[in-house]
């Protein structure tokens, strides 16, 4: 059987969208009811990150189709795309755009070698492998219309184009196939181009083109002419693909595709004016015919070749700019269907608003970025925002750089304090859902003031602050001419070096110059906020159970010392559970208000619960959730409780009713649920009580509920009574004790930060760093924070052990007491046997016997991972720790001192 370039085939379906509405935590979310009910009964989730266009947008009732994929709890839909039923939104196709449906016919089966050979409406031919038919099963006859993408197979000789996510279709010829009507049907002239189509497919192409040379003079047809200048044009012979259109446009004068044609050959051997003027004479002659056959097509085809020759001729950008919106303002919607044209129709308004972004567009291309998307600002003149993909593998390793970059170039020759806060929300907005990297942008401007670069330097130094890295780069740097020295470093263009070669080389010696004064002044580890987004991470094991746990509807209770993560892993559950279309009621209750009132609970929940199922309905009627603005806008005589019940029990039964996959969950998230009880001489928040009888019953009653809570001890579920009640959720929680880093989690978030500030920890260094640490987060972060300002002025440089070991002490004299009073004060007040017992470990030369500690003690710490067995002795995990503790509670005296 023929070698076949293949990619794996999936199972492919359509249907329409129902519901599309903004997630708090990722973009958009909805659901999707599949057209074949039996597949997939109900509704079907999608969300911004299952699109196949990052960034892309979905409406209600838009005809999608998409690829199902099994999750947890049922199906997700992927790679999800709308579509159209309609030819006339295929027309202007670009057969190389593999982003991209064309229409094809099938001219050809061979069902015994399971292929065919589709016809593309320019006259080339494409391979179909009846596996890649979304339905192979279901046989296809010569003369069906298939809809398909095509790819180049550059393995085959010549490279051939091959479809692949096919299916048939029954939309009929348009306009543009009407445009060959300019001769009647010949049956001899069919069987002549079927005959020449089989001998290209099978690389005769010598008697192909005899066959086409037979057929241009018994049969003459435009598509005679398509065809066969398409067969000259694969094998490379321009010049004899010019004299088949040629000889076509004697015999068809008034034929606009055939001019279209000629006019895109013209431009791929770089004769651009006598493109431009079969194009611009191809338009003319499609306006004249009734139904204005192929124009779309043909100022597409004119504003793409345009746009090829702005990098020439920088007026041609405005000629592009015009053919665009003539198609957009002529044909609506429809006008400009591919999104290879959008991006480009934005791009060249990008370029051409300001000489500027003209010149970052060419910066950032000689430097080896490739422009994904581009879009203007509401006022074009104030500024543009690109999308880049990184395409240099060894910038990004050396910086820690993401995939994708968003890159924002001002048009005015000032920039605000207000710009900067506009362009972070945007990084946050627009840039997230395009896939962009949140830790790092780039702002072109004018010139950079005093001014801007103080405040630049504030954010990136001010260790509070979450904002994005924003690397400014100044026209006078990308503009300014190398110096004499500069230029020795530089190779001189010739023949073996061109001048492209010399631009790229110059182009990255500046981005590199304004990443090192940027990047590497940063701190990635210092932080005393949860972590999100690309600074999170590990916890793969804890993520899987809690999903596990939440799928089978069974309350996780997460513990653990202070600083070890519960916040950060909470809130990546809650981010993985909002895409999985579960809707998260989320509360951090150390912000509790100073009545320490439920009341103020219920209703921030009720709003969490209104904002985070917009995708479910959005005719609920709701009595708490959004209904009072601030809470304490609710009535004394309201009934809080009530309100909050009838809302829950709404969504409930939205979900209980429906038939939607993945089955979504309602997932109450505590944190820190220890500030509602009462601890010692405090009493707990006002109605906790009932707050939790009621949630436990909820969680028993329907299994669409269930609740995650976070503490440092499980005291919330082993006491046996609160206020000499009986406590109603003894023993109710799952428990899952918050482990330290394995080494490789921790190698991974040292090295990959540490990239990111210009220092390269080797492998030893962080092996050592693991041993020194036991992996705590926190500890961990802290400890290379310190590195990292002991060696801020040398960077970039590797970190080497010895260079790790030389700061240990250091560290521990400095910064030793508050880091590690931050997670040792709860043994300090709550647990002050467990205390003794690592203040005893400290002391010891060696690991102490297991049998001679106390057990209970050694099995809390063991779960707080603060000591580690090490056969059958106990050990202290933290080696820093160990030090610590000795310096601090280094003999009795010192232990009652500290305590």
């Amino acid at each position: 059987m023929e070698e076949v370039h293949m990619r794996a085939r999936q199972e492919r379906l359509r249907g329409h969208v129902e519901s599309w509405v903004p997630s708090l935590t990722y973009g958009y979310h909805g659901y999707i009811r599949c057209d074949d009910q039996t597949r997939i009964p109900g509704l079907v989730l999608v969300n911004s990150t299952s699109l196949r266009k990052p960034g892309g947008m979905l409406s209600p009732r838009e005809r999608v189709e998409f690829t199902p994929v099994s999750v947890l709890r049922g199906v997700l839909a992927t790679d999800v795309i709308a579509f159209d039923d309609d030819r006339e939104a295929y027309e202007g196709v670009d057969p190389e755009d593999d982003s991209s449906y064309v229409l094809a016919v099938l001219r050809y089966v061979n069902p015994d070698r399971y292929f065919g050979i589709l016809e593309l409406p320019d006259g080339r031919t494409a391979f179909l492998h009846f596996s890649q038919l979304q339905n192979p099963d279901v046989p296809v006859e010569p003369g069906s219309s298939i809809r398909c993408r095509l790819e180049q197979n550059r393995r085959k000789q010549p490279p051939r184009l091959e479809a692949f996510d096919a299916a048939p279709t029954r939309i009929g010829p348009g306009r543009r196939e009407r445009a060959f009507d300019d001769v009647p049907f010949s049956r001899s002239g069919d069987e002549l181009l079927a005959r020449a189509l089989l001998a290209r497919e099978r690389g005769d192409f010598s008697a192909a083109g005899e066959l086409y040379e037979r057929a241009m003079r018994e049969s003459p047809s435009p598509r005679a002419v398509l065809s066969y200048a398409a067969m000259r044009r694969a094998l490379g012979q321009e010049k004899e693909a010019a004299r088949v259109f040629e000889s076509g446009i004697r015999r068809f004068p008034s034929n606009p595709i055939i001019h279209e044609h000629a006019g895109l050959l013209a431009a791929s051997v770089g004769d651009f004016a006598g493109a431009i003027r079969l194009l611009e004479h191809g338009l003319t002659l499609s306006r004249r015919r009734a139904e204005q056959s192929g124009e779309k097509g043909i100022l597409l085809s004119l504003a793409r070749t345009f746009n090829r020759m702005a990098d020439r001729d920088g007026t041609a950008l405005k000629a592009a700019i015009r053919y665009y919106e003539e198609a957009s303002e002529k044909f609506g919607n429809r006008g400009l269907p591919f999104e290879r044209d959008k991006r480009n129709f934005e791009l060249a308004r990008f370029r051409h608003q300001h000489y500027r972004g003209n010149l970052v567009v060419g910066f950032l291309r000689s430097a080896g970025f490739e422009i994904v998307r581009a879009q203007m600002l509401t006022d074009r003149t104030t500024a543009g925002d690109l999308v880049v993909k990184m395409n240099n593998p060894e910038l990004a390793e050396s910086y820690g750089l993401p995939n994708l970059m968003l890159v924002c170039c001002k048009f005015q020759s000032e920039v605000t304090l207000q710009d900067l806060d506009a362009f972070d929300e945007r990084i946050r907005t627009w840039g997230r859902d395009n896939g962009c990297g949140e830790g790092a942008a780039v702002l072109f401007m004018a010139s950079l003031s005093e001014e801007i670069q103080r405040i630049l330097n504030t954010r990136i130094s001010d260790r509070r602050e979450h904002c994005p890295a924003i690397i400014p780069i100044s026209q006078e740097e990308i503009e300014r001419k190398p110096k004499t020295t500069e230029q020795s470093h530089l190779p001189a263009a010739g023949p073996s070096i061109p001048q492209e070669e010399i631009e790229r080389q110059a182009a990255l010696k500046k981005l590199r110059e304004a990443l090192d004064k940027w990047l590497f002044q940063r701190d990635l580890f210092a932080t005393n906020s949860p972590v999100q987004g690309d600074r999170f991470f590990g916890r793969t094991n804890a993520l899987a159970r809690i999903a596990s746990a939440v799928s089978g509807s069974r309350a996780v209770g997460i513990f653990g010392l202070r600083k070890v993560g519960k916040t950060s892993l909470l809130q990546e559950f809650c981010r993985r559970c909002s895409i999985s279309g579960d809707v998260v009621l989320y509360s951090d209750l150390l912000k509790l208000s100073s009545e320490r009132d439920t009341n103020y609970l219920y209703w921030g929940l009720a709003n969490e619960l209104r904002l985070h199922s917009s995708h479910l309905s959005p005719d609920f009627k709701w009595r708490l959730g959004g209904v009072f603005e601030q809470f304490a806008d609710v009535p004394s005589d309201f009934k809080i409780e009530l309100a909050f019940d009838a809302d829950l029990r709404n969504v409930l039964k939205k979900i209980g009713s429906t038939q939607i996959s993945p089955r979504p969950k309602v997932v109450l998230m505590l944190d820190e649920v220890e500030r509602l009880l009462p601890h010692l001489h405090e009493p707990g928040c006002r109605g906790f009580f009932e707050f939790l009888s009621y949630f436990r019953a909820v969680c028993q009653e329907t299994k669409d509920f269930t609740m995650i809570v976070t503490a440092a001890n499980p005291g919330i579920q082993e006491a046996a009574q609160f206020d000499r009640r009986d406590n109603p959720v003894f023993n109710f929680f799952e428990e899952a004790y918050l482990a330290a880093f394995e080494e490789s989690e921790c190698s991974e978030m040292v090295a990959k930060l540490g990239r990111g500030m210009g220092m390269r920890f080797e492998a030893a260094s962080c092996s050592q760093i693991f041993k020194l640490t036991g992996g705590h987060p926190f500890i961990t972060r802290m400890f290379c924070s310190y590195i990292s300002d002991v060696y801020k002025a040398e960077r970039p440089r590797p970190i080497m052990p010895e260079m790790v070991e030389a700061l240990v002490d250091r560290y521990v004299d400095l910064k030793g007491n508050k880091d590690f009073k931050e997670i040792f004060e709860r043994l300090e007040r709550d647990y002050p046997e467990e205390r003794d017992l690592c203040v005893a470990l400290a002391q010891a030369e060696q690991p102490v016997p297991f049998e001679s500690v106390d057990k209970s003690s050694v099995r809390h710490l063991i779960e707080y991972e603060l000591v580690r067995l090490e056969g059958k002795a106990v050990t202290l995990s933290m080696d820093l720790l160990r030090r610590w503790l000795k310096r601090n509670y280094g003999d009795s005296e010192g232990t009652k001192r500290n305590s």
